[in-house]
């Protein structure tokens, strides 16, 4: 019986050691870290050229010409596969802007002038920028659950999902 044990435990310090010392085995520790560092990589990558697309669009734009942007708002979104798992967008949409942060940006590469138009039974009407800015930090003072259940009625929708035009 001793000798079968003693044969045993050669065995077994021989396959332990074998295993465990393989450059094989490393990479076996380390696949769990994979993806994490592809996500660091990508998401770095997207982020880099999320900052870096805001400067090109007004040098393409002529000078009076104006670009239209109509986009998803954030208070009552996400509006991705996010929506189902998490409050913020982190799936297709890397970043869901509010008006209010939309004219921020479009001043800050350049334009002048932003105009807002919600749209209301089909057809887009020109409304000040303040009213809608208003109407946005109003809604966001509301509790996410409640936001959520009635930022999808067609008044608040309208409202928030709003066009905007900004002028060179």
């Amino acid at each position: 019986m001793m000798r079968f044990l003693r044969s045993a435990f050669v065995i077994g310090r021989r396959d332990f050691s074998a295993t465990v010392l393989s450059k094989t085995f490393i990479f076996f520790l380390l696949g769990p870290l994979f993806p994490l560092l592809m996500g660091g990589v990508f998401g770095g990558i997207g982020a880099r050229v999320a900052s870096q697309t805001e400067r090109p669009v007004v040098a393409v734009i002529a000078p009076e010409g104006s670009y239209v942007c109509v986009t998803p708002n954030r208070l009552n979104g996400p509006h991705d596969v996010s929506k189902f798992y998490d409050p913020v967008a982190r799936g297709f949409h890397l970043k869901e802007y509010t008006a209010a942060e939309l004219e921020a940006l479009f001043r800050r590469v350049g334009f002048s002038k932003v105009e807002a138009y919600p749209r209301f039974r089909g057809r887009y009407i020109r409304m000040p920028l303040g009213v809608i800015k208003s109407f946005e930090w109003l809604f966001g003072l509301l509790p996410y659950s409640i936001r959520k259940r009635i930022g999808r009625k067609p008044i608040i929708q309208n409202m928030l999902q709003v066009s905007l035009r900004a002028t060179k």
